[in-house]
């Protein structure tokens, strides 16, 4: 029989299993080892590789941020909510802005002139998309704006104020239209000169009919104010209306004759404050707090007035305070609505998004903005700077900018093709040399108008030399400065002489083809 299949003994078979289950321990344990040796090393490698996706993450991460500070650094940096603007912004932050609203003072002029790069914004930009000039003013419409922007170095065509500019006074003489009954009785507080109250040719032309019911006055005797304060307690009709922007002048009084209230005195105020108090409302065109000055001290805005009459009627009479300009109660209906209107006109699609309103006032030009849905930037030219976005909570500006010169994109802001009209004269040589964008008046040269030199009184003859005709020129008048005929011909009282030039020639220039010819005679009459 076969050795491995005889019996085994008793010991034989314990020692046999004890080597086995030896055996299997070892076997057990090595094994153990091994997966702990195995597991160790794939667990390095795997922290290896961890460790080499986290770097590369977080050098990712650093590269991103470096990126984003360098671009933060180049022009587009976020100051808090805000995204502050410059030429040097890459990508351009505005570059899907199809259409503007645009404030007027402090943003495109100010006291002093106009603001420097706001010829330039209007050239590279505003004439090639659609655009309104909004200006809270209360005391002049579109062609008074027209004029003022025509002094400050932006000339807009005849008629083009019907499509591009719309004022506070404007929005306010709709909102009268639209609300006040017939048989109303008005006390108007209005400022500008006095032989021109345009708010009550608008309104004449708005609602003829309904215009000559009301019974609308400019100033009131003690008597009146207190016959006005009882029909105002019955539940009679009366309104305060304030057109200004802060002074008030003495219009006439279109029942009466007499001068109004020419000042904000004791007895205007008082008058005032009986019909309020016993129920009439009040409806001004803004609510600026203050205006700016040449010396940069404040002057009294028509938001001072509002604030004292509110307070008068506080705490239940606020629901009779309607004030029609930009971030006003009725300014978004009345102001923003219609001018988005008039940008539909212009050829604008309707995208909220698309549009940035522009001023250098939280309280009125970015609110109004943000109540209307459009992007909104302050710019740092006028009255507010950016560090005073938390005392304006409910207006906050999405971009924050210099001024309107930083609005412009880079690769438009030097060429020379996109820059503002210009009016150049060489009294020496027989001709007349005009610069001219594309598209405007090109150069034409004039035939020789001569003159002889005058004596000290100014009188000119014909028949004089180029170089006589410069030599009287130079002793005639001031060559920098052209006076306005609105007081003392001094430096404060005029304008340089270049922006009344060029709205001589743009009243002269041809629109059909864009072609003109001035002559030497012309200009020496512009020069006047």
């Amino acid at each position: 029989m076969h050795a491995s299949l005889l019996p085994a003994s008793s010991d034989s078979v314990v020692n046999l299993a004890r080597a086995a289950t030896f055996t299997l321990l070892a076997a057990a344990i090595l094994a153990r080892m091994l997966q702990f040796i195995v597991g160790s090393g794939s667990s390095k490698a795997g922290g290896g590789t961890a460790s080499a996706t986290a770097d590369a993450q977080e050098g990712r991460e650093g590269g991103s941020a470096a990126a984003a500070s360098a671009t933060a650094d180049a022009g587009a940096a976020r100051v808090g909510s805000h995204v502050y603007v410059d030429d040097s912004a890459d990508p351009w932050p505005l570059g899907d802005i199809e259409a503007y609203l645009i404030d007027l003072d402090g943003t495109i002029y100010s006291p002093t002139g106009p603001i420097e790069g706001a010829a330039e914004f209007y050239a590279a930009i505003l004439r090639h998309k659609p655009h309104v000039f909004l200006s809270n003013t209360g005391a002049k419409g579109a062609d008074g704006v027209r004029a003022k922007l025509s002094r400050n170095g932006i000339i807009l065509g005849p008629g083009s104020q019907e499509r591009h500019i719309w004022t506070a006074t404007q929005a306010q003489c709709r909102f009268l239209a639209d609300t006040l009954p017939p048989a109303a009785r008005v006390f108007v507080i209005a400022g500008g000169n006095r032989g021109d109250a345009f708010w009550r040719a608008r309104l004449q032309a708005l609602v003829p009919q309904l215009f000559s019911s009301w019974y609308i006055r400019t100033t009131l005797d003690d008597g009146t104010a207190r016959g006005w304060a009882a029909a105002a307690a019955a539940g009679r009709p009366v309104y305060v209306v304030l057109f200004s922007d802060g002074s008030i002048s003495a219009m006439t009084d279109p029942r009466t004759g007499e001068a109004g209230f020419a000042d904000w005195s004791y007895d205007v105020i008082k008058k005032t404050s009986f019909l309020l108090s016993h129920g009439a409302h009040l409806i001004a065109t803004a609510e600026d707090a203050f205006n700016p000055s040449t010396d940069n001290m404040p002057l009294p805005g028509p938001g001072m007035f509002c604030a004292m009459f509110r307070a008068l009627l506080h705490p239940s009479g606020g629901d009779r305070i309607h004030v029609c300009g930009k971030g006003g109660g009725q300014g978004n209906q009345y102001m923003v609505e219609h001018a988005l209107g008039m940008l539909r006109q212009q050829g604008w699609g309707g995208d909220r998004s698309r549009v940035l309103i522009v001023g250098d006032r939280f309280d009125t030009d970015v609110r109004a903005g943000s109540l209307a849905g459009v992007r909104t930037c302050l710019v740092e030219s006028g009255c507010h700077q950016h560090a005073l976005q938390p005392h304006f909570a409910d207006a906050p500006a999405e971009f924050v900018a210099a001024s309107v010169a930083s609005l412009i994109p880079p690769h438009r802001r030097h060429d020379p093709s996109e820059r503002p009209r210009t009016v150049a004269f060489d009294l020496c040589q027989p001709r007349v040399a005009i610069m001219a964008r594309p598209g405007s008046i090109s150069p034409v040269g004039t035939p020789p108008v001569t003159r002889q030199a005058s004596d000290s009184t100014g009188g000119a003859t014909e028949g004089a030399s180029a170089a006589g005709l410069r030599a009287w020129r130079l002793g005639a008048g001031n060559m920098v400065y052209w006076h306005t005929g609105e007081g003392p011909a001094d430096h404060g009282s005029a304008v340089p002489l270049i922006l009344a030039l060029r709205s001589f020639f743009e009243e002269r220039a041809a629109p059909e083809d864009g072609l003109a010819t001035v002559s030497a005679r012309d200009a020496l009459e512009a020069m006047r």
